[in-house]
Parts: structure tokens; sequence; C-alpha cells
């Protein structure tokens, strides 16, 4: 039959007889999949409201090794345990399984597996934009071992999930770093339009006095300065528990590997640079940050 406008995508692809079995081997294995999620949440639920109705689901909960705290706040609110396994895999074992005496280690943060997709290009479907600093200022020449310059871009996407789409990490004298900075900036936004840059305040005066020289210097791009708290552990766990659910893409770089390599023997590792700088993009991004410490 013709095509009536002419377009090629109009016409329906024709499959041979063995692709056309693969595709339905494939769908029966996902709706098999479906099922057996749905089967397993209404065996779920039943056993709740068999354990409820019949007296024994504190017993049962404490014997899971649930505190009176932690049942009390299971029953007054259904959401309280799904809020728990949202949480990165060490908060995780602490709260949900009182497994107090876990320290993060490597390989408990971040693991290139649980990217969800490595991306040929960045998407189209971005909404918001940061690229975090964590800032040195010693350059290679210099000699010793010099902490790095990073800087992550990441965006919000409109489906909710994140994407790392640049990582830079370099050695650089106090004055290279700032044009590096600002030459970033720049880059960025003929890129990708409006992007926030995000820089860190040190502690004191005159980390404030530095912030706001660096601000002035950046004069015409969106930037603010936020004073850090909290152990680097500490400030990487809400990225991680995105990280470890799968919902962070990243596109791909040669710089794929050195930023894959710092994040899963963090916080093990020498230098934390770039995750450090991960963890700031994050917490801009979803807004998580101490007021008090944003220069205007």
């Amino acid at each position: 039959m013709a095509n009536p406008k002419g377009n090629p995508q109009n016409l329906k692809p024709v499959r041979t007889t063995e692709e056309a079995r693969k595709r339905g081997a494939a769908g029966g294995v996902q709706s098999g999949k479906a099922r057996r999620k749905k089967r397993d949440a209404r065996q779920a639920i039943r056993y709740v409201l068999d354990m409820a109705a019949t007296g024994k689901l504190d017993e049962k909960l404490e014997g899971l090794g649930f505190d009176e705290e932690d049942r009390t706040n299971m029953k007054q609110d259904p959401g309280y345990l799904a809020n728990l396994k949202a949480l990165a895999l060490v908060e995780q074992e602490r709260l949900l399984h009182g497994n107090w005496k876990i320290k993060p280690a490597a390989g408990l943060f971040f693991k290139r597996t649980q990217v969800g997709e490595m991306l040929q290009n960045v998407p189209l479907d971005v909404v918001k934009w940061v690229r975090a600093w964590d800032l040195a200022a010693t350059s290679e020449d210099e000699g010793g071992n010099p902490a790095y310059t990073a800087g992550v871009l990441m965006g919000k996407r409109s489906n909710g999930r994140y994407v790392i789409a640049n990582v830079v990490n370099v050695r650089l004298s106090a004055s290279e770093v700032r044009q590096t900075v600002k030459m970033n900036a720049a880059m960025d936004i003929a890129r990708y339009k409006r992007v926030r840059v995000r820089l860190p305040q040190d502690p004191g005066q005159a980390g404030k006095d530095q912030a706001q020289s660096y601000i002035k210097f950046m004069a015409g791009y969106d930037v603010c300065a936020i004073a850090e708290s909290g152990s680097k552990e500490a400030r990487a766990e809400p990225v991680a528990a995105q990280w470890q659910a799968g919902n962070f893409d990243v596109v791909i770089g040669d710089w794929n590997e050195e930023y894959f390599a710092q994040l899963e023997s963090f916080p093990a590792s020498r230098y934390k640079d770039m995750v450090d700088a991960t963890s700031s993009a994050f917490a801009e991004i979803e807004n998580v940050f101490d007021i008090g410490g944003l220069i205007t």
C-alpha cells in the first residue's frame, strides 16, 4: 500500500518470524516480572494485615530488630519504612537494621554499576543545571601532592532523574583556578543557557572575604558561595542515596574513568575533590543547604 504522506516513518516495520518471536519472549519475561511483583506486594500486604489483626505485628517487628521508636513510627506513618529504605546504604544499615558499628568504606557510597545509563549525548529535557566546584590552589609545578580543583556539571531532568554531563579535575595555581571557573561558566551558559555556579566558602572571615571576592570576579553569572558543614561522608549521603537507587545517568566522556574510580574508592581515597563537588551540586539542585551560609 502506498504511503499517503510520503513519510517512511508511517510504515510499520516488517519483522521476520524470528524477530517477532524474540520480541514476544522479551515481552513475556517483563510481563512475568510485573505479575510476580504484584503478587509479592499482595502477599506482603496480607501478611502485615494478618499480623495487625492478630495483635502480633509489634511482636514480629521486634523480632526483626526494630526498636520501640521505629515500631511506633511504622504504625503511625505507613511511609516511614519506605523513607528509611530510600537512604544511602550506610544510613540504612544504621537506622533500619541497627548496625551502628558499620563505618563508611570504599564501595558503600558509589558504584559505577549503579549508573542508570551511559548516554552518548546530553539529554534535552534538563530543567535545572548546576556546576559545583571544590577549589584548590596549588599547581603540579609546586611539588608535593597538591589537591585538585574539581567542577561537576549536574542536571535534573523533567522525569526526575539526574545526569552528570561533565567533570573538570585539574591542579592549578590560585589565579588559574579563578580563570578556569569563569571560563567553564561561560562555556556552560553557551551550551545550556542557564547554569548556576556553586562555590564552597571556607569557615571564618577569611573564607567569607574570599567568597565575596569570587562573586565579584564572577559578575554577570548566576553564582553563589555556600559554607559547607558536616563531614564529607555526611554531605555525600543524600546524593549517594539517589546514585544507589539508579537515578543517575552519566554522559560518556574521557573523564569517566577517573571520576568513577574516585567515587568508588570514597571515602578511603586520598583525593575526594570530585566527590565533594558532586555532593555540592546535588545539594544545590535540591536546595539542601544552610541558608545562613549563603552569600548574596
